[in-house]
C-alpha cells in the first residue's frame, strides 16, 4: 500500500467471505517424491570415468646393451599384450 491511498478500498480483502473463497478449491495430495525419483532414475545410466594419462615427470630410460631383448608391454588393467599400458588403456574400469 502506497502513501496517500484510501484504506477503505482494501477492506474487502480482509473479510471472511474473501478468506473462504481463497480456500474454496480442492487441495490435491502431494505425490510420493521417492516414486517420482525412481521413475526418473530408471533410465539413467552412469558411465565409468574416462581413463586418461595423469600428468607426471618423465622417467629416464636406460640404454639397452646389444644382446638384450625387449619384452612386449603388458597392460596392468586388461592383461593384454600390445602397445598400451595401464595409463593408456581404453577399456572401462
Amino acid at each position: 500500500m502506497e502513501f496517500g491511498q484510501n484504506t477503505v478500498q482494501f477492506n474487502n480483502y480482509f473479510t471472511v467471505e474473501y478468506c473462504k473463497s481463497s480456500y474454496s478449491f480442492s487441495i490435491e495430495p502431494i505425490p510420493d517424491i521417492h516414486q517420482t525419483l525412481l521413475d526418473i532414475m530408471k533410465d539413467f545410466v552412469i558411465k565409468p570415468p574416462m581413463a586418461r594419462k595423469q600428468p607426471r615427470r618423465l622417467k629416464v630410460k636406460r640404454i639397452k646393451s646389444n644382446g638384450e631383448e625387449s619384452r612386449p608391454m603388458k597392460c596392468g588393467r586388461c592383461k593384454k599384450l600390445g602397445h598400451h599400458n595401464k595409463n593408456t588403456c581404453s577399456t572401462p574400469f
